[in-house]
This record gives C-alpha cells, sequence and structure tokens, in this order.
C-alpha cells in the first residue's frame, strides 16, 4: 500500500477566505513527495481518511505539484496555511 504521508500546504476553499456558508466544501493541498510514489493515488487514498475522520464526504485533497494554471495561481493566491 503506498504511503500518504503530506506536508500540509495551505487550504483554497471558502472556508479560508472567510466566506463559508452551510454548504461550503473544504479543499486541501498537501505537499507529497513524488519519490514515494503516484501523488493522485495517495492524495485519494488521504481524502478517504480525512472524510472518515471528520464525517463529511465534502472534503477535498490535492498535490500542490499537480496543479495546473490558472488555477494553481487562483488557488495559491487564495490559500490560507493551516
Amino acid at each position: 500500500m503506498p504511503s500518504t504521508q503530506a506536508r500540509p500546504a495551505p487550504s483554497c476553499s471558502a472556508p479560508s477566505r472567510g466566506t463559508a456558508y452551510s454548504g461550503s466544501d473544504i479543499d486541501i493541498l498537501v505537499e507529497m513527495d513524488p519519490a514515494d510514489g503516484n501523488l493522485l493515488m495517495r492524495a485519494s487514498g488521504l481524502m478517504e481518511e480525512t472524510r472518515a475522520l471528520f464525517g463529511r464526504d465534502d472534503i477535498d485533497v490535492f498535490p500542490v505539484q499537480l496543479l495546473k494554471r490558472p488555477v494553481s495561481d487562483s488557488a495559491l493566491a487564495d490559500a490560507v496555511a493551516l
């Protein structure tokens, strides 16, 4: 089983911007070492663990290394360190 170890990176969702409402999702960026295996698969595992921990299915976890422009520019501009 691949390691899901990740270093927290900023959150870039509505709660971090102060614009959250009852239906807002949570987006968490993580930094993962590519040498530990497939980033997307490991982030998916971490996302499932985080969703189970908080009992919510609206939490997304995404590796910063896989962000593409212009999404990366916007996400990183909105990001708040956790």
